[in-house]
Order: C-alpha cells, then structure tokens, then sequence
C-alpha cells in the first residue's frame, strides 16, 4: 500500500473505501494473534522466505555477521535473519500490536528497563528528548511510551503508511504527532522545537539522521559515520536531558523496553561529540545481544558510501 503525505496531522486527509478497508484488514490482522506468537510465526515464515530468495539472505547475512561472534553456525544466523524480517514487518511500519493496550498489559509484555530514569526527570519538570534510531521497533516507541503515561510528543515523517495514520486517528494521538517542516522551513521548526523544549515538553527526535558533510563524527559498528547535530543542539540550548530509547525482540520472541540514563549535553554535561558516541555505545550495546534488530535496508541505504573504517584505537 502507498504511502500518503503527511506534512501537516491538522490536516485531514481523506481516504478512499478501499484504501481504508485494506488498513482495517491489516491492522485486524495484527492484532488477531498475541504478540508473541505473531513474530514467533512471522519470523518462522521468513526463514522460509529466505530458503527461496538466496540473494535476499545473502544479503541479510552480510549485515549481521559483523555484530555476531566469529562462527556463528549458519543455522543461527539464518533464525536470526527471520527475526529481522519479522521486526521489519511488524515493528517498523504499524504499531497495532500495541495499540490501545492498558499499562499493566505493556509493563508485563515489555518488562521495560530504565523507566526510572523516565521517573526522574518527569518528577524535575524539565524537558526531555526521546532519542530513536533504526532498531527495533520505532513505529512502537511513541505509542507504548504514552500508553505507560509519560507525555511524549512523536516524530513527524514527511509520508506516512495508511494504515499508521488510521491508529493514530483512532487512537486520538494525532494532536501529539510534530508537523514536518516544509522545504526551507527547516530553522523555524527547529525554533518551535527549542520552544517545547523549554517550556518542559518531551519529544521524540530521531538521533542516527546522516549526515555526511556538516554532522557529529562518531564510531558505530566498527564505521566512522556524521549523524545530524539537531538533537544535540536542541539539548545545549535548551537544558534538556537526553536518554536513548530502544524496543527489542528477543531470542525468545518477547519485547523489552529499554531506556538509557539521561544526559546533559553543553555547560556541566558533555560534549555534543561525546554525548553522540555515549549514544551510539548504548545502541551497539544492545545490539550485541539482539542484533536481528538492526535495520538493513536503512544501514544499507542511508550509510552507502558514507561509513568508512573507523581507525584502530590509538589512532
């Protein structure tokens, strides 16, 4: 299914029959079957998926050998390559499985760690950016995170799937959904980020943005890559503390929720530059244990010849 512009969640966009037929089908489907046993069943089908595409798993094998320990049996690796699959179906672009779930039902699914960190700066009043990255399940984080009662305000996507923005609409998120600045609007959004920020509002922001000629330098899965200096100047300027966010699919099929501890970036806090590799650190940390989480096609896509070798340390 298509996507749809999505610049302005004020908008209303209307869609067709058919259009809305088709998501109310697929977010049905989702939902029909406990979490669990629908990756469980989806990475099973993926395996067989691969068996029949030997390019499509060349290609996924090619990605995760590198966080895997050295001989790792090709079994294993071909389990975790229908792991991938199933995060990318049905955690990047729709979170109906968790939509409209009570908090006792996302604590006891979830089993979050780090919510006292969320706790902690809720209870000092002050603004929060919510760092996301291309792991796990990014189209979840914003919904589970309101669901659990924190008041985060979610990224905004130039297009969106059809499907998400019927859960958004009935869900009632839309008003917490950030317009997409329009083309040379750029700084004036950053500004109206700025402005949330210190009046204490959380925000979503999307901390592995590329960017390959003016971005932070920093070292992740053994590449020296430039992500985008926005969240990081937005934290200098307006005091807000940063913490990482993470939603994994587990060896067992399972969910975790992971929330690193805040950090203050300029004046007492760290460097913009520090600040990014604690980051990165926290996100190839997890990754080590889960690595079926990683996004290929965004690694893949975003990163094309732009990672190179990071040096040996010392260097």
């Amino acid at each position: 299914m298509p996507s749809i512009p999505f610049m302005s969640p004020t908008a209303p966009i209307r869609l067709s029959l058919w259009t809305r037929l088709k998501s109310w089908v697929q977010i049905s489907s989702e939902r029909a079957l406990p979490p669990r046993w629908l990756f469980a069943l989806s990475a099973w089908l993926a395996r067989a998926e691969l068996v029949l595409s030997p390019g499509r798993r060349r290609r996924l094998e090619r990605v995760l050998a590198p966080l895997l320990p050295a001989g790792t049996p090709l079994r294993a690796l071909r389990r975790q390559c229908g792991l991938q699959r199933a995060v990318r179906q049905h955690g990047v672009r729709s979170f109906a499985p968790v939509a409209g779930r009570s908090r006792e039902w996302l604590l006891r699914e979830l089993r979050p760690e780090g919510l006292e960190h969320l706790e902690a700066v809720k209870r000092s009043g002050g603004g929060a950016i919510l760092l996301q990255t291309h792991v796990g399940h990014v189209a979840w984080e914003g919904p589970v995170l309101r669901g659990l009662g924190y008041p985060v305000r979610f990224v905004q996507r130039q297009v969106i799937a059809p499907k998400v923005y019927v859960l958004l609409r009935r869900a009632g998120l839309l008003p917490e959904v950030l317009p997409y600045p329009s083309a040379g609007e750029e700084g004036l959004h950053l500004k109206r980020l700025l402005d949330l920020l210190r009046g204490g509002a959380w925000l979503q922001h999307v901390g592995d943005a590329p960017d390959p000629k003016t971005g932070l330098t920093g070292v992740f899965l053994g590449h020296r890559i430039r992500y985008a200096r926005a969240p990081w100047a937005l934290a200098r300027l307006s005091g807000a503390q940063v913490m990482p966010t993470l939603l994994l699919t587990e060896a067992d099929c399972r969910f975790r929720l992971i929330v690193g501890a805040p950090d203050r970036v300029g004046g007492a806090g760290r460097t913009p530059e520090a600040a990014l590799q604690g980051y990165l650190d926290f996100v190839q940390h997890h990754l080590a244990r889960a690595p079926w989480n990683l996004h290929a096609a965004h690694w893949e896509t975003l990163h094309r010849g732009a990672p190179r070798p990071a040096p040996p340390p010392g260097e």
